[in-house]
């Protein structure tokens, strides 16, 4: 178990691929249903990330390590899709779609810009 704060743990174990994404050339996102844990991979050290009132949950996710972005969708009806740039954690992004259901899978395109991280490109409105 690892530390997180006061009342909080983090529990190793029980991870898919939808809660794994590379960040950076050294650096692994994994995340519970409220948190997410960076692992240095050069290191061994850690950092959480914990999205508090901004996200309701954390269903799947996606990294670019090219520039440190990481994506995640909400657990609920309606999700909204948050955008984090790991160099910059203070610029988080949230975008609204009209999707009804939960996400099952998310991806973020190699050197495309921001918009069309979601395979609908009607979801942010993109080019057809």
């Amino acid at each position: 178990m690892v530390d997180a704060g006061p009342g909080r743990r983090w529990i190793d174990g029980g991870y898919v691929n939808q809660n794994l994404a590379v960040v950076g050339e050294d650096v692994v996102a994994i995340s519970t249903t409220q948190m997410i844990k960076f692992i240095f991979t050069t290191s061994g050290k850690q950092r959480l990330y914990n999205p508090g009132g901004e996200s309701d949950g954390i269903g799947v996710m996606s990294g670019r390590d090219e520039d440190g972005l990481l994506a995640w969708t909400e657990l609920r009806i309606n999700p909204r899709v948050f955008v984090y740039q790991y160099t910059n954690p203070g610029d988080l992004k949230v975008f609204q779609g009209e999707a009804v259901m939960e996400y099952k899978s998310l991806g973020i395109p190699l050197h495309q810009p921001l918009y069309p991280f979601i395979p609908m490109q009607s979801y942010l409105g993109g080019p057809d």
